[in-house]
């Protein structure tokens, strides 16, 4: 086979050497373009002498981020370790040193860094939080709870929700539709009506008139017996009900039910019965006007709904927009919020020129890294900040030129998936096409060739170019010469459409069967597939499968049939964890906990694995003992025993506990009391269902973290996680040593390369259209609402065939993504129906069957292999284990942090505070006591890590956007003065002039424990390193400065043992800079090196000692 390696070097080496030009570079699946962007990086560092920290590389999510900076460090210390360039290794050496601050990262945290860097600017207070996923929700749940007690209330719109439910819309609709406008809330501010009046009323009298028209044709028939003359009572009937309603709701209920949708279960449908012999009218005149009498029905509906929608949005649409703002009051902004307030300050009159000029100055390239799948503020981002344009106030992204070599764009079209996420690859074909050099990378390093053939052959037909939603197929060439010496390249399960009959069950239960005995082929001792391991081939192991689902449907039946193969599986995606058994069965449980009325659920929790309780046991409780399902009742002494007595007791046990227990706290008395990990041994894979049910736990604690309380509300927050498109969406991963077959989603395996992949789950019907709610935003139409399939906006009937083509190419790449993670096997299912149904198995038999390379497989049935037998421990005697036990509990739970703040308190509270009768110095500032002194303190801090240490510059609006923070807004005078002490001070003088960094987070092992804290500044003196910790604290005379040092004396010598550990350098000073109305006093260590020591030798004591001073001070 000819060599490829050289097919694409010319683009390479434009990326590499073209640096003073603006590129775009396509690079398809697999060719190596992390390696591609780590050349450029190294080459405007080494080559053009470009510091590190001032080149941005922006990627789609953290995990690649934390690759890219991986590569990049491991490319720098080769350079470091090259004699033979002392001076490329000299600036290779600063560039490692630069490395951890550089803004390498996602997006978000590119437009984070821009507004920490200017927050006056951004009008955001400082130090802003920034909310995970888990934290949005939750914010967005208790906001929403309040707004919607709110919105009942409120007259205005009752009329208008009446309207919504008389069409059959549910709360929880206009809920899903609020949080999807809470995630596009600066195209809801642009787009949507916010003056939309409130609905009409329900044209009734018009409907009935039709209603009349109709029933005149009766006339025209001669037979009473003809079949169509025998559908004019319901008409009548019909008619009669409508007039009768009594008031509007119940009108559109029954015109609702009269329309022409498929669940109109009253609608009068007449086909072609009638013999037109019986008629002296046109008998296909009176067939028309049942069905126009249906359309009229949905007609005189939508005039209201519609209308409905409108003003229901515009008040949903008031209420994102709040919360949006009050997070930025507060300083709590979520994701989203970070690129559309970075995008306002770039684009401000006021202070954008400045800010622009900045982090051009700053940040003079910016590499965009799958540049397809990002948000489209991302290029709007960049192209302000890459532009020379003083003037971007009014002009659109496309009219602005950017300075050459810039911007560097690389991504792959065909790999966009994440739509539902922002993602569009119309913005991309648009930027694509605006520059001029578009090097692509198409040789694949990845997979072998028999694959790369199939995949060409496969998407080259299907992958057909839009201009607005699908890139044109770029071919890949494949690099790899070798093949498998063992097991197909491209086998196939299911060739022949399947003739006879069944149900989506049936169908999902068949290919899973098909798939569990293909592994077990592939796995056979004696015939396995073969796999490439760095340049050997060698027996597959379960652990180099991986199954990848387009969706989470086909996970239930899969896991069945490879638990009855006996085949280890485990699955990785979180979403596709909260959609196993047991993980459902666990929150099924916590639902009836949580609702004891609800006997459906405490039934469905009885017969789970948790309780165990068989449909034997539940017939005798209920016929024989006359027991009942419920939690609210107390059991009878003599039925104590049955084990459906035992299950409603724990249950109410738990029920009376979850007001003052977290959810996660009960997630875990269930795992615990029931013996769950236990019984998770009868299973045969019981470390996957460990691992399941840690996750969970652990995901149930971060929720509570985030500020999560109430049990209804988790419940709801799970129940969304396992939803495909949930943003939780992190894989889950196992133990290095589990050799198991990997259960994936596509969109979970999105950057990852498997040895052999199982493209499995696509029996389901492609169904364009829309499922619930939802809000677009079309590019030159008016924004597209939709609550159900029959509410919907008035321009959403036209939209709505746009955004199925386009939901109808994204699916076709989701699978181009899931062909491309195989390495030397492909395995794809394609069991189908012999119908016209579209689904993923039957696009791709259109054309997978076609090319030599795909072969179908017959599953041989083998024999997997079995690990060699491990002889079991003899279990010691009780005693023993529970003393070992103790031991390792009290072992893991031994305090392993030294947190260097709180051992300030340790020698000011060494003896009870209750015991210490000194009078209080009533003369303090009222400013150093109570609440004020922490409130304060925070401000003062807060002003110093962004105020211009040199010059002081922004400094009074910085304590005034702190002191508004803490809610001291009346002692803004006294944090300016005391922050321009600390600005005045001979520590930050000598800090100003030359290398220094503030509020620095350090941690470092010393000993077996971890020191960590931030240090509020750290510079670079002639002689060393020198630390600074302002403090607010009131000092008068020598005699309390002492005391003072005595206090936080282990603090600061615990930040230069953490400092000197992190960074191989010795600190020469550390210093406490006093700030007082009268002055600043400046007070250094003198014994540093002996209290450093002490750190060190006591680090096991200390740590115990933090961690009681933390709790005494949470008591507290």
């Amino acid at each position: 086979m000819a060599d490829h390696s050289t097919v694409d070097q010319a683009a390479r080496d434009r990326i590499r050497n073209e640096r003073d030009r603006t590129l775009f570079v396509e690079a398809g699946a697999g060719s190596g373009k992390t390696r591609a962007l780590v050349d450029r990086v190294e080459a405007l560092v080494i080559d053009d002498a470009i510091p590190l920290e001032n080149i941005a590389a922006i990627t789609f999510t953290e995990k690649a981020a934390a690759e890219l900076r991986d590569r990049v460090r491991q490319r720098f210390e080769t350079h470091v370790a090259d004699p033979a360039q002392p001076a490329v290794a000299d600036t290779a050496r600063v560039a490692l040193n630069q490395l951890d601050g550089a803004p390498i990262g996602t997006l978000h945290s590119f437009a984070q860094r821009i507004l920490t860097e200017h927050p006056v600017e951004a009008g955001l207070p400082p130090g802003v939080d920034v909310l995970d996923e888990i934290g949005s929700q939750i914010d967005f749940e208790q906001r929403w709870r309040v707004f919607l007690d709110e919105l009942l209330d409120d007259e205005s719109m009752a009329h208008t929700l009446l309207v919504l439910e008389g069409a059959g819309v549910r709360l929880e609709a206009l809920r899903t539709l609020a949080l999807q406008m809470a995630a596009n809330w600066d195209l809801v501010e642009e787009r949507l009506d916010f003056e939309a009046p409130a609905p009409g009323s329900f044209p009734r009298g018009e409907l009935l008139r039709v209603f009349d028209d109709v029933e005149a044709y009766a006339d025209g028939c001669d037979n009473p017996d003809d079949k169509l003359l025998a559908r004019f009572p319901d008409l009548r009937h019909h008619r009669a009900l409508l007039a009768e309603a009594l008031d509007d709701i119940e009108a559109i209920e029954l015109a609702c039910e009269m329309g022409d949708h498929r669940r109109a279960r009253r609608a009068i449908r007449v086909g072609n019965v009638g013999n037109k012999d019986n008629w002296h009218t046109d008998i296909a005149d009176v067939r028309n006007a049942f069905a126009e009498l249906r359309v009229a029905c949905d007609r005189a509906v939508s005039s209201v709904t519609t209308a409905a929608l409108a003003h229901v949005a515009a008040r949903i649409g008031r209420f994102v927009l709040g919360a949006a703002e009050k997070r930025c009051d507060i300083g709590r902004l979520e994701f989203h919020d970070l690129l559309v307030r970075a995008r306002r300050l770039l684009r401000s009159q006021d202070h954008g020129p400045e800010v622009r000029a900045a982090l051009a100055e700053r940040y003079p390239r910016l590499l965009l890294d799958e540049f397809q799948d990002t948000d489209p503020i991302q290029i709007e981002l960049a192209t302000l900040i890459a532009t020379n344009d003083p003037d971007v106030s009014d002009k659109d992204w496309t009219d602005l030129t950017v300075r050459p070599g810039s911007l560097f764009f690389v991504g792959d079209p065909k790999q966009s998936i994440y739509r539902f996420r922002r993602a569009d690859i119309g913005v991309f074909l648009t930027v694509r096409d605006r520059v001029t050099d578009r090097p692509a990378l198409t040789v694949n390093f990845r997979t072998t060739a028999p694959i790369i053939e199939w995949v060409n052959h496969v998407f080259g037909q299907l992958i057909q170019f839009d201009p607005d939603s699908q890139p044109e197929y770029v071919a890949l060439s494949a690099h790899r010469t070798d093949t498998a010496p063992s097991g197909q390249a491209v086998a196939v399960l299911g060739t022949d459409p399947i003739p006879e009959k069944l149900t989506a069950d049936e169908l999902r239960a068949r290919e899973s069967r098909d798939v569990a005995a293909a592994i077990t082929t592939m796995l056979d001792e004696r015939a396995p597939w073969q796999v490439d391991d760095r340049g050997i081939w060698r027996d597959a192991r379960a652990s180099d499968i991986c199954i990848l689902l387009p969706a989470r449907t086909t996970l239930p039946s899969l896991e069945s049939a490879l638990t009855a193969a006996g085949v280890p599986y485990r699955a990785e995606t979180s979403s596709l964890v909260y959609a196993t058994r047991e993980v459902r069965e666990l929150l099924l449980t916590l639902t009836a906990v949580a609702d004891p009325t609800d006997e459906l659920a405490t039934v469905a929790a009885l017969r789970s694995f948790i309780y165990g309780c068989g449909d034997d046991d539940l017939a005798h409780w209920r016929l024989g003992l006359r027991g009942r399902f419920t939690l609210r009742h107390s059991i009878a002494e003599e039925t104590a025993d049955h084990p459906v007595a035992a299950g409603l007791r724990h249950m109410q046990q738990l029920h009376d506990a979850r007001l003052w227990s977290t959810p996660a706290e009960l997630l875990d008395r269930l795992v615990r009391e029931r013996g769950v990990l236990e019984s998770a041994v009868a299973t045969g894979s019981p470390r996957d269902i460990w691992r399941r049910l840690r996750f969970v736990v652990d995901q149930a604690r971060a929720w509570v973290d985030a500020g999560g309380t109430d049990l209804r509300a988790y419940l709801q927050w799970a129940r969304m996680q396992g939803a495909d498109n949930a943003r939780v969406s992190e894989t889950v991963l196992p133990e290095t040593d589990d050799d198991s077959v990997r259960i994936m989603t596509i969109h979970g395996a999105k950057g990852l390369e498997f040895p052999i992949a199982v493209l499995a789950g696509m029996t389901t019907q492609s169904n364009n259209s829309a499922r619930g709610p939802s809000i677009s935003f079309p590019p030159t139409r008016e924004v597209a609402l939709r609550l159900s399939a029959d509410v919907t906006s008035a321009g959403y009937d036209a939209w709505a065939p746009i955004d199925e083509q386009m939901a109808e190419h994204e699916r076709l790449r989701l699978l181009y993504v899931a062909a491309t993670r195989a390495r030397d096997h492909l395995v794809v299912c394609l069991h189908r129906h012999d119908s016209e149904t579209r689904t993923g198995a039957s696009i791709l038999a259109e054309h997978a069957l076609t090319t030599a390379v795909s072969q179908p497989l017959e599953p041989s049935g083998g024999t997997r292999r079995r690990p060699v037998p491990v002889i079991p421990t003899p279990i010691p005697p009780r005693h023993e284990w529970l003393a070992t036990r103790a031991d390792a509990l009290a072992r893991a739970s031994a305090r392993s942090v030294v947190a260097a703040t709180t051992l300030a308190r340790e020698a000011a509270e060494a003896t009870d505070p209750g015991l210490d009768k000194r009078a209080r110095d009533l003369d303090l500032p009222p400013w150093q006591k109570g609440r004020y002194g922490t409130a304060v303190g925070r401000a003062v801090h807060g002003v110093l890590q962004v105020v211009d240490l040199a010059t002081g510059e922004g400094l009074e609006a910085a304590a005034a956007a702190q002191a508004a923070s803490e809610g001291v807004a009346n002692r803004t005078e006294v944090i300016a003065a005391l922050a321009r002490q600390a600005v005045e001070s001979k520590v930050a003088r000598e800090a100003s002039s030359g290398e220094f960094w503030r509020e620095l987070w350090v941690a470092a092992p010393v000993g077996d424990h971890l020191i960590e804290g931030y240090v509020d500044l750290l510079y670079r003196s002639p002689d060393g390193l020198v630390i600074v910790d302002w403090k607010t604290d009131h000092v008068e005379g020598d005699d309390q400065v002492q005391a003072k040092l005595a206090r936080y004396r282990l603090q600061g010598a615990s930040y230069a043992a953490a400092v000197e550990a992190a960074t191989g350098e010795v600190v020469r000073r550390v210093v406490f800079a006093f700030l007082n109305e009268a002055g600043v006093l400046e007070a250094e260590l003198t014994d540093l090196a002996a209290a450093v020591a002490e750190v060190q030798e006591r680090a096991a004591e200390l740590a115990e000692a933090s961690a009681t001073i933390e709790t005494l001070a949470q008591l507290r």
